[in-house]
């Protein structure tokens, strides 16, 4: 399932206490929305019109990225992980399969 994030610009970038957040950079414009894999290592993130794949537990960034032609605004992945439901504002879907 798919939750938009909030427009607001005004999060506190503090985690729960005993933790360290971690900013992802790589998106030119806002989020529109995050996916993690089920029990798979990605988090897929939406913005404009590119969704980026990062591993948060390796810290590491992107992984890979898709372009697209229309802004996005919904990704999901499928019970099994092995692929990604993206939705555009245009009324698309694509299916990435993961290799």
């Amino acid at each position: 399932m798919c939750h938009p994030l909030p427009a607001s610009d005004s999060m506190s970038r503090a985690g729960p206490a005993g933790t360290t957040p971690w900013q992802f950079k790589g998106h030119d414009d806002r989020v529109a929305c995050l996916a993690y894999q089920h029990a798979g290592p990605l988090l897929a993130s939406a913005a404009a019109d590119v969704v980026l794949f990062w591993q948060p537990a390796r810290r590491a960034k992107v992984v890979d990225r898709v372009d697209f032609a229309a802004a996005l605004t919904c990704v999901a992945w499928s019970p099994d992980d092995k692929m990604l439901a993206v939705a555009t504002e245009r009324g698309g879907v694509a299916a990435l399969v993961q290799a």
